[in-house]
């Protein structure tokens, strides 16, 4: 029987598989896509799927307001809904307190190649890391502010989209464990966007004050991906007592979790979740740097 071309192969299964890449700012997106390789060489680390780029999902009944993109990440494209039905959607997520520097480090043209002197933070990155969480802390607009950082895995009528949550941290472990699941090809590659000589181990820029804060104003995503601020502080699938939204998400979480952006609500079977850190995570295995 004739086989068909690689090529036609590979399409056959993204149609089949599905997968679908919804690449949340600052988490290894670049990397999984391996973006930043000359088109004629480049090959993602994982294969086949769709690549959404920073996408944000609308509510088809509000599809049409306006309201998404939030002012910041309005260079993300736009997708209804129901152009997910018969995608499995993967995303990937960073611990906040990592998060926030790697975002100075960005916001700040820390690394060589990406400086860009009228980005709406980088006078307040370039004056001191503090001055720039606190500012981030206080402000409900442009995005990242004090809502959710990760709010992209929310559609804008709150739902849950995301079908598998990969942690920045344990990256390629994961993905080697969603290929499994859904017989995708994955192949470690080389890191990208790793950040610049300027940077240093995220717990070196906070102060205590400077982690309360952030432990005050993102502590329901600490709590929801199971993060703190120290390295070890990551919980693995099938620890602590609440469960950590990671790889598999399970229906019952899609049932419970709603999240508002335009009112800031993120709730949990119909209870709003509080915005403050409710307890430290349990210690599970260091982290290990993506």
């Amino acid at each position: 029987m004739h086989q068909a071309p690689l090529l036609q192969r590979l399409k056959h299964k993204l149609r089949r598989t599905r997968t679908a890449f919804l690449h949340v700012p600052k988490t290894g997106g670049t990397y999984v896509k391996q973006a930043e390789t000359d088109w004629s060489q480049r090959m993602p680390v994982l294969w086949p799927f769709e690549d959404l780029g920073h996408a944000w999902v609308v509510d088809p009944q509000r599809a049409a307001a306006g309201e998404y993109p939030p002012a910041g990440l309005n260079d993300g494209r736009v997708i209804r809904r129901e152009e997910l039905a018969k995608r499995y959607v993967v995303a990937t997520v960073r611990n906040p307190f990592d998060w926030l520097v790697s975002y100075a480090c960005h916001a700040g043209g820390w690394t060589d190649g990406y400086r860009n002197a009228g980005h709406v933070d980088y006078a307040l990155a370039n004056r001191s890391f503090g001055d720039l969480v606190r500012a981030i802390a206080d402000r409900e607009s442009p995005w990242p502010c004090r809502k959710l950082l990760f709010a992209q895995l929310f559609d804008s009528g709150g739902v849950l989209v995301a079908d598998w949550i990969c942690k920045n941290e344990s990256l390629d472990d994961d993905l080697v464990a969603l290929a499994k699941r859904r017989g995708l090809m994955h192949q470690r590659r080389a890191k990208q966007r790793v950040g610049s000589a300027r940077r240093r181990d995220y717990r070196t820029y906070y102060d205590d004050a400077l982690v309360e804060l952030v432990e005050r104003t993102w502590g329901r995503e600490l709590d929801l991906y199971g993060y703190g601020f120290a390295p070890g502080s990551l919980v693995r699938p099938g620890q602590g007592e609440a469960p950590r939204l990671w790889r598999g998400v399970p229906s019952e979480a899609k049932r419970a979790l709603r999240y508002w952006w335009d009112q800031d609500v993120l709730s949990r079977d119909g209870v709003a979740v509080s915005r403050e850190r409710s307890s430290a995570p349990p210690m599970g295995e260091p982290a290990r740097a993506a």
